[in-house]
Parts: structure tokens; C-alpha cells; sequence
């Protein structure tokens, strides 16, 4: 009798284990697990417990599922991928297995992972009722991801693992990473930041803290860092001379009037308008992008970037500017500066000009390639002081280069001279008089010169007029040709300088 007991015992326990199931509630759910092979038929509402409790890896992203009630029972789970559910609450307290969870673009409110300390990267992107979440459990967490939610604080202190953290555009007044010592790249940006300590994350190889209400911030010990990005803040000044290393710098919509770059020899990228009065870029010779729109410039020394690729320098009251030295320029754009001569014949790799209203009275585009440009995104409109554009291809550039003022056209030879030179608020002793004039007009150099020449041409380019002068303080020019705009172009001391003359 004791031995039939014994048996009917021990099948009446098989017969549980092998019949119990977990409730699935969610159609789509069980679907998924159909088709996974961990059940079979049509959905009924459940699955046997044992297809799922040995499951590794579950994704459910796409499937349109609002409730993960049945997740308890997958405790076998190292990798869980719930973005895209619906539901409200989600509790892995069971799931002490995973160590990779993504729980992305949900309708998540509260998220219990306080159990899964084995759990080792974490991304909760993209929940827009998640106000809060607890990973003072996940010790082993390297990577934390946690952007685009509603979190008005984190506490990454016990995280001591993390190498990776992005918190960016989150409601945050304070971020704490004294703790995180290993930590390696850092996105915090487009939150309420007043402060951020990162002397303790000497590691530290990038850091973005854009959009943020930063007034200083020390980078003296992250000697690692080479991408730092700033900008939007209210910096008064930015020390990055500890961070020779740099390689991308954006400094950008802060009020730094002044930045020394001279030891930041790797620096590729360097994008800053804050109404610096002039940089010295002159040891950054691996500088391949830069942007300098909205500054102070007048001056621009880019004569050892000669790896240079992409320029923009709007907006500044930079009058001229060397390119020669650039030979791999795709990308120059000056909108709205005060050039008034720019020459890219050394420019060959050229695709794209911007020199919308400048004061340009010379534009030399001859450098060998002109097809090379991109017609859609050449523009030279409001130039009214330029009237020939020098190019190689000339009915090319007729037919294709159509984003000109009306008085522009195209020579494989214009008679006035880009060459950079001294400009004419340079040198206070020359003036030029009357200007308009009715037939003749004066120059006077204010001390004898010697060796001038100075050439008269018209709209056209063809010269009215060229005379050399041995020694002389003191030239009267006398205009014999028909009303309209003249351009004078004066070689004196080895410089040349350009003037627009009206005769009326």
C-alpha cells in the first residue's frame, strides 16, 4: 500500500510540472511566442511555463503589445528588448537573469528593476510619462541610457561601473558623477544644469552638456578628452588647454571672448561664434572643419591649416582673408561679412561659395576646376561693387553659376586684383578725393612714395588708364571716359589696394 502511494505521488507531481502554464493574457503576446516556437495553436490566453523559463533572449519591439503580464515566468532572461509597450508599470523583479534590457518610446510610469543585479547596459529612451527610476541596485551597470524622458533626477552614485551615460533632455537641475570614475563618454545636454563637476572623471573621452545653464565648468583633469560639446550655455570663458587631446570642439552661443587653442594641436572641428575679436589657429594643423559664424573677426590667419575642408566665417567684418595655402577647400562660405577681395584660384576641390552680400570688388574662381562647383550652392548676389568674376570656363559658368547680380559677368581675365593686401582703413594717410567726381579725382599718399602704379578700369575690366610714378606724394587722375563706376587699383610699398571710383 505505502509503495502505490509513493508512485501515485510521484505522477501526480509530474503531472503538475509538465501541465503548468503562465497566463498570457495579451494576444499579440502570445502570438510572438507562437510563432518563437514556445507554444502552439491559436492563442488561448497561456503558455506552458516550461517553454519559457529557459528563454535567453525575448524581443517583443514591433508587436504592438500593451501588457507583459507572463514576464515573470521568463526567469531564465539575460537579454529583454520591451520598447513600443503600452502598459503603465513593469515589474522584472523575477527576471534576476538579465543583464541587457531596452525599454524604449513605451508608456511606462514606474519600472521595478531593483532584482536584476547582474544587469549590465540599460536603455530607457524616449518614455514620456517616466518621471523616476531606481538603479541603485545595478552595480554592474556600464551603460545607462536614459535620454528623452520626464526624469527630474537621477542617482547614478552606486553605479561606480558605469562607462557610458546619456541623461540628455531630461528635466535635470543636478547630475552628480563624482562617483563614476570610469566613466568614459558623457551626454547630458538640453537639460537645466547649473553646474557640473567632472574633475573625478579623469578617463573622461567625451562630453556633451549642450543647452544647459553652465556659467564654468573645470576640464583641467580630463586630459582625455577629445569631443567636447558646450555650446547654448552662458560660459564667460573655457579653458581647454589641459585637453590637448581635443579633437571636436563646440563652443558655440556662449559669451567666451577669447580662447586659446595653441595647445590643442589634434583639434579636426572647431565650430565657436561668440563674438570673438580674433583667434589664433596657427597650431591646429589637423583643423579639417570651422565654423566662426557671428564673431568679431577682422583678421584671419588660416595659412598652416592647410588640411582645411569646410569654412564658414559669416557675419564678421573680416575684410580679406589668404586661402591660398587651402588646396583642399570643398565648402567657403561668407555671408554677410566685408570682404572686398577674395581669391580661391588655389582652391581646386571648390564645391560650394557663399559670399552673399559682402563688398567684394574682386572674386577670382580660375582654379582650374570649375565644374567641379555646384552651381545650386554658388551665390554671389549682393556684390554691387563687383562687377568681372574670374573663371577658367567662362560660358560654363554663364550657363550654370546664374546666382549673380546683374552686373556680374564671367573673364578668363579681369584686370583688377585679388591679391591680398593692405586695406584702405589701414592706411589713414591716403585719401581719395572727390569721390563721386565730375571728371578727375586726387590721391593723396600723405609722404612721398616711390615705384607707384595705379590702373583705372571700368565695369568691364578693360583699363582706361595705367601709369607708373618714380617718386611722388601726390597723383591727379583724370577720368576721359563716359559717367559710371571705375575701379582703381593702387600698387604702392609692395601692396596693392583697390578703390571704387563714380564719375557723375
Amino acid at each position: 500500500m505505502r509503495t502505490l502511494f509513493v508512485i501515485f505521488s510521484i505522477t501526480l507531481l509530474s503531472t503538475t510540472a509538465i501541465g503548468q502554464t503562465t497566463a498570457i493574457p495579451d494576444a499579440n503576446f502570445e502570438q510572438l511566442l507562437i510563432l518563437m516556437g514556445a507554444d502552439t495553436g491559436m492563442p488561448d490566453g497561456s503558455v506552458p511555463t516550461a517553454n519559457i523559463s529557459a528563454l535567453t533572449y525575448l524581443s517583443v519591439y514591433g508587436w504592438s503589445i500593451g501588457d507583459l503580464t507572463g514576464i515573470e515566468d521568463f526567469t531564465s532572461l539575460i537579454t529583454l528588448n520591451c520598447s513600443d509597450i503600452t502598459q503603465g508599470s513593469l515589474d522584472l523583479s523575477q527576471n534576476t537573469a538579465l543583464e541587457t534590457l531596452i525599454c524604449n518610446n513605451t508608456q511606462l510610469t514606474s519600472l521595478n528593476i531593483n532584482q536584476n543585479v547582474l544587469l549590465d547596459y540599460l536603455e530607457l529612451q524616449f518614455n514620456p510619462l517616466l518621471s523616476s527610476i531606481n538603479t541603485n541596485s545595478n552595480v554592474l551597470l556600464t551603460e545607462f541610457y536614459c535620454n528623452n524622458n520626464q526624469l527630474f533626477n537621477i542617482d547614478v552614485s552606486q553605479n561606480v561601473n558605469l562607462i557610458k551615460l546619456n541623461c540628455s533632455k531630461n528635466p535635470l537641475t543636478g547630475l552628480n558623477v563624482i562617483q563614476n570614475v570610469s566613466l568614459k563618454e558623457l551626454w547630458c545636454e538640453y537639460n537645466q544644469l547649473i553646474t557640473l563637476d567632472v574633475t573625478q572623471n579623469t578617463v573622461l573621452e567625451r562630453l556633451e552638456c549642450d543647452s544647459n545653464q553652465l556659467n564654468a565648468i573645470d576640464l583641467s583633469q580630463n586630459g582625455n578628452l577629445t569631443y567636447l560639446s558646450i555650446f547654448w550655455n552662458q560660459l564667460l570663458n573655457l579653458d581647454v588647454t589641459a585637453n590637448v587631446l581635443l579633437n571636436f570642439l563646440d563652443c558655440s552661443q556662449n559669451q567666451i571672448t577669447s580662447l586659446n587653442l595653441t595647445q590643442n594641436t589634434a583639434l579636426m572641428t572647431l565650430i565657436s561664434d561668440n563674438n570673438h575679436p580674433n583667434l589664433d589657429l596657427t597650431q591646429n594643423l589637423m583643423l579639417r572643419s570651422l565654423l566662426l559664424d557671428y564673431n568679431q573677426i577682422s583678421t584671419l590667419d588660416l595659412t598652416q591649416n592647410t588640411e582645411l575642408l569646410s569654412l564658414s566665417c559669416t557675419n564678421n567684418p573680416i575684410t580679406s582673408i589668404d586661402l591660398s595655402q587651402n588646396t583642399n577647400l570643398k565648402y567657403v562660405n561668407f555671408f554677410r561679412s566685408k570682404l572686398t577681395s577674395l581669391d580661391l584660384s588655389n582652391n581646386p576641390a571648390l564645391k560650394t561659395i557663399d559670399v552673399f552680400e559682402n563688398e567684394l570688388t574682386c572674386l577670382n574662381l580660375k582654379n582650374g576646376n570649375p565644374t567641379n562647383l555646384q552651381p545650386f550652392n554658388v551665390t554671389m548676389v549682393g556684390n554691387p561693387n563687383l562687377t568681372c568674376i574670374e573663371i577658367d570656363d567662362v560660358a560654363w559658368a554663364t550657363t550654370n553659376l546664374t546666382n549673380i547680380d546683374p552686373q556680374h559677368f564671367f573673364s578668363t581675365g579681369c584686370t583688377i586684383s585679388c591679391a591680398v593686401g593692405l586695406e584702405e582703413n589701414n592706411l589713414p594717410e591716403y585719401s581719395f578725393y572727390p569721390n563721386p567726381t565730375s571728371s578727375s579725382f586726387n590721391i593723396d599718399l600723405g609722404k612721398v612714395k616711390q615705384g607707384i602704379k595705379a590702373t583705372l578700369t571700368n565695369s568691364l575690366g578693360q583699363v582706361i588708364l595705367s601709369e607708373n610714378y618714380t617718386s611722388t606724394n601726390f597723383i591727379n587722375i583724370d577720368i576721359d571716359a563716359p559717367n559710371g563706376i571705375y575701379f582703381l587699383k593702387l600698387e604702392v610699398d609692395g601692396n596693392i589696394i583697390t578703390k571704387k571710383i563714380i564719375k557723375k
